[in-house]
């Protein structure tokens, strides 16, 4: 997948047979407002997500295999929704939630999520799935300040790959 200088963007997709239903973008405080707000991003449908309509990377397809409802399963080579938004600005404060189930077949690395805004600060989420049985969790957030880089990574919190997983 090559998707060439982007900015301001978000990235949700490949895995190898991902299903994610809930992903929730909730951020806590607007730094223009001041006001507590939820704000819910559900990966339910291909359209339009939130009111924003994505560019569609190949083919991700609306599933009814979940524990609450529809999701989007994507193929993890070439499947994927680019937003021509970040669902974060502005925000001082949030917290990212997913439902998602890696299959057992995926890459043994896998990126989901990909938030990144235009001064180059940016949130990943990957797995990192261990002989095809277990994954464990993979995040990064990087300040484009070079002062906050918070990797975290801990291959001893293992979690089983065909299981739905927040």
């Amino acid at each position: 997948m090559k998707l060439g200088p982007v900015h301001n963007f978000c990235l949700l997709s490949v895995m190898s047979g991902l299903v994610v239903v809930g992903t929730g973008l909730r951020a806590g405080e607007s730094a223009i407002t001041s006001a507590p707000t939820t704000v819910v991003w559900k990966l339910d449908k291909v359209a339009s997500v939130n009111g924003h309509e994505p560019e569609v990377l190949g083919a991700p397809q609306v599933t009814e295999e979940t524990v609450s409802g529809r999701a989007l399963r994507f193929d993890g080579e070439s499947d994927g929704l680019v937003f021509p938004v970040n669902p974060l600005a502005n925000w001082t404060t949030f917290t990212i939630e997913v439902l998602f189930m890696p299959e057992v077949n995926g890459a043994s690395a896998q990126r989901f999520m990909h938030i990144e805004d235009d001064s180059g600060s940016r949130i990943l989420m990957e797995t990192r799935l261990r002989a095809g049985k277990s994954w464990a969790l993979d995040t990064y957030l990087h300040s484009a300040n070079g002062k906050d880089d918070c990797p975290l990574l801990d291959t001893t919190k293992l979690h089983p790959v065909g299981r739905w997983a927040w």
